[in-house]
């Protein structure tokens, strides 16, 4: 997940999570890892939450059954988007 909103990721907070085929509500139940944007270098940590800017490699459950491709072979149905509920405003 790499976070785009001003307000941080907080797991467990329900989002819009829109798909190329499908949109559902779901959460961040975990961060597996966040990962260094200078070094590259995974930091593995019990964080819940995310600020602007940060990527993690984290856990998401959906409240829809959605089919999704490995993102590198097809990008375009491997992709999706978080969305604010409250704002409507794309965070992630």
């Amino acid at each position: 997940v790499v976070w785009m909103g001003e307000t941080p990721m907080r797991t467990h907070k329900e989002y819009t999570f829109k798909f190329a085929t499908k949109s559902c509500f779901g959460k961040v139940s975990a961060i597996e890892h966040k990962v260094d944007v200078n070094t590259l270098k995974q930091h593995a940590e019990n964080a819940e939450t995310l600020e602007l800017n940060e990527i993690a490699l984290a856990e998401v459950l959906l409240t829809d059954k959605v089919a999704v491709d490995e993102y590198t072979s097809l990008p375009q149905t491997g992709a999706f988007i978080i969305i604010d509920r409250h704002s409507n405003v794309t965070v992630g």
